[in-house]
């Protein structure tokens, strides 16, 4: 009989029996359940539809908007490298991008520099409030990301405005905000000198304010944003402008109102496939991302984990977007540590989609230190996107394989909007000491699901299951007390 063959055998079985199956003496092992997932998915191929919304094309205004669907690298793509600096800029144009998003400010003598906030704290650990600064206090400081995209994210400078349209003006689209809001003739004047500047720029501003007047006035094209439909805000300053944009913040019912103005509509900041997939389904053309090389397609970038480079790879997130819940990258152990006590999930988007509904995902998982008392990590999968998945949280439906130390497997399969899930199968396993890595597998396929613990042959089971088969995964992990575990080697197949 084939590999193939026992599987479904074994399956039937199961079905006959009983939804678990908890190391049988009679039926596959644990290699040849694997083996057969990885058989069917090769057989069923592992191509996926890009969403080819940011195709090539002429770097104008005008060629950009006129595409059905178009992409904006927001900072320079934030989430991928170091946000408003060359470096972001330059590789956001090098992964395909024909647009960048530049927020400005004008230092005290007057010089036009990128960056985002009126301080240069969030970004370099200094408190400088640029305006009351000159530009050469200012070149004694570092953007520094590494907290958010890892240890390899060298610090970079803060650069001249000047020095970045030099650089890009003739290969990108630049959307350009003013964030200081006092320096309209004084961005205005830079951009007039560059040759063709009406067909690149885009002056962009928060929707309330007086000075596309004067945009307006030399030519350039204008972007209003909202932050959502306060006061009656869409109706009153939307047709000022020839483009609009809105926060993805803002309710389905704000972001419709502003789509039905009728003028070109772009969303920001776009983190994830889900949250463009939300707001395009509402009838936006843009979307101002700050994940460029993820979003702007839909296939899996990678089939392994990149932990141990030390960056960050595009599509991977922590549940909540902020600087402090991204997880510790150690590029010495090729791990990632989480840290912070309380339910926490961490999407592989850069894994993701699964290359069909048959396959594996290996991982590793250790406890380096103490071991919880009540704690458990593991993988939540068969999520129909990356929306955010935490333990205990109501949202996506999906299964998660809880792994705790003490020496157990359990996976539980969960409904939309449902916090906590139900329990379809059990399992023991050899407890892990202090610092042990250990090897986990899951498999499915299109009847059942199979999770296995790499410390020996027959510790492994498989649940008749089909509820959950969307393709994306995320690391999950639950102790209030916050101590530390790791994951590494994570693989699909």
């Amino acid at each position: 009989m084939t590999e193939g063959n026992l599987l479904v055998a074994e399956l039937k079985m199961n079905q006959a029996v009983g939804t678990v199956c908890v190391d049988r003496k009679v039926g596959v092992s644990r290699r040849q359940f694997f083996a057969a997932l990885s058989t069917s998915m090769v057989l069923a191929g592992c191509s996926s539809p890009s969403r080819q919304i940011n195709g090539q094309g002429i770097p104008t205004v005008a060629g950009l908007i006129a595409r059905d669907k178009f992409l904006i690298a927001h900072r320079g793509s934030g989430d991928n490298w170091t946000e408003h600096t060359m470096a972001a800029y330059s590789s956001s144009l090098t992964a395909g991008a024909t647009a960048i998003e530049v927020s400005v400010h004008a230092t005290s003598d007057g010089i036009l520099v990128c960056h985002h906030d009126e301080s240069t704290l969030r970004m370099t650990g200094v408190d400088l409030d640029i305006g009351k600064h000159t530009f050469s206090e200012l070149s004694g400081v570092l953007n520094d990301a590494r907290a958010w995209l890892g240890p390899a994210a060298a610090p970079k400078p803060i650069p001249r405005l000047e020095a970045v349209l030099d650089a890009f003006a003739s290969r990108a689209v630049i959307f350009i905000e003013d964030k200081q809001g006092t320096n309209t003739e004084l961005l205005l004047d830079l951009m007039d000198k560059y040759p063709r500047s009406r067909e690149r720029f885009v002056w962009k501003q928060p929707a309330a304010s007086l000075a596309y007047v004067g945009a307006k006035a030399r030519g350039y094209t204008t972007w209003g944003y909202f932050m959502d439909d306060s006061d009656g805000a869409i109706e009153k300053y939307s047709r000022r402008f020839d483009l609009v944009g809105i926060f993805n913040g803002a309710s389905d019912d704000d972001i419709r109102k502003l789509v039905r103005v009728g003028i070109k509509t772009i969303c920001w900041e776009i983190h994830t496939r889900s949250m463009a997939a939300r707001v395009e389904s509402l009838g936006v053309d843009g979307l101002m991302c700050s994940n460029y090389p993820y979003v702007s397609t839909n296939l899996a970038l990678s089939g392994r984990d990149s932990f141990a480079t030390g960056r960050r790879a595009a599509g991977d997130l922590p549940s909540a977007l902020s600087w402090k819940f991204q997880p510790v990258i150690d590029p010495n152990e090729g791990s990632l540590a989480f840290n912070l006590p309380g339910p926490m999930g961490y999407s592989m988007g850069s894994l993701c989609p699964l290359p069909s509904e048959k396959a594996l995902i290996r991982f590793e998982v250790r406890w380096p230190g103490t071991l919880p008392s009540q704690g458990t990590a593991g993988i939540a999968f068969g999520l129909a996107d990356d929306s955010p998945f935490i333990p205990g949280i109501s949202g996506r439906a999906g299964y998660i394989l809880k792994i705790r130390p003490q020496g157990s497997m359990e996976l539980a399969t969960r409904k939309e909007g449902v916090s906590h899930g139900t329990v379809i199968g059990t399992h023991q396993i050899t407890p892990m000491a202090p610092g042990e890595w250990r090897q986990f597998s899951i498999g499915f396929n299109g009847v059942a699901v199979g999770c296995s613990s790499g410390d020996f042959e027959l510790s492994k089971f498989t649940v008749d299951d089909v509820s959950n088969r969307g393709k994306y995964f995320s690391l999950v992990t639950s102790n209030e007390a916050g101590t530390s575990v790791e994951f590494r080697n994570i693989i699909v197949q």
